[in-house]
């Protein structure tokens, strides 16, 4: 009986230790990555819906909304975003 009562708890102390690490492990790596958001506009301040947002060198990529409005998760050391939409000039 004591036997598999220690069994039980060392199998949840060692499970609850996994889920500490995978928690940890997770909180890193967003930790690693910010959002960022924007808008997307024409010389005329016209909202371009289906413009390509790319982080520069990468393949970290979306494309806007209806609205012009676009999110995308960068590494925090990412610098540079390119915009780019057939028929204008890339930005």
């Amino acid at each position: 009986m004591k036997e598999a009562k220690f069994q039980k708890r060392l199998f949840f102390n060692r499970f609850l230790a996994v889920m500490v690490v995978a928690i940890l492990a997770i909180v890193t790596v967003n930790a690693q990555v910010k959002a960022v958001t924007g808008v997307v506009k024409d010389a005329s301040g016209e909202t371009i819906i289906g413009a390509s947002v790319v982080l520069k060198g990468s393949k970290v990529a979306t494309i806007t909304d209806i609205d012009g409005k676009y999110k995308l998760n960068v590494p925090a050391d990412g610098k540079t975003l390119v915009a780019s939409y057939i028929g204008m000039e890339t930005q």
